[in-house]
């Protein structure tokens, strides 16, 4: 994925995700990490021209956003399925699957374990972390 193609996802999910739920643009901080689609001239353009707060993130930080973790189970479920999806629409029902049977105290332990991921980092004054 490319800065281009992630505008639009932004344009169409998260503008469209903000008015589904009647969340005003000034209402929420935005999170991400440094990925270069991410911090890419074109996507900081649409953030500011859409006035979205965007949350700072240090430059030399692990994975501190918990969600990647949730997309490494759900991949790893999915990788050991009996065969490969044979379409992407196989494939995106697979995802949805996996993703309702994640149970909820697997989230909790993400939760629950950003204390010591935060007090972990700042002792290491934002160099990585061996998690």
């Amino acid at each position: 994925m490319n800065a281009r193609k992630y505008t639009k996802i932004l344009n169409e999910a998260l503008l469209g995700t903000l008015s589904d739920h009647n969340i005003p643009i000034d209402g929420f901080t935005f999170q991400q990490d440094n990925d270069p689609k991410h911090t890419a001239n074109v996507s900081r353009r649409w953030l500011e021209s859409h006035n979205i707060r965007v949350l700072p993130w240090p430059a030399r930080t692990p994975e501190m956003n918990i969600i990647e973790h949730v997309w490494e189970l759900i991949d790893q479920r999915i990788r050991q399925r009996p065969h490969a999806a044979r379409s992407l629409d196989e494939l995106w029902e697979w995802i949805q699957q996996e993703w309702y049977s994640i149970p909820e105290s697997y989230i909790r332990s993400l939760y629950d374990s950003m204390i010591k991921r935060v007090a972990d980092l700042k002792e290491a004054q934002g160099w990585n972390v061996p998690w």
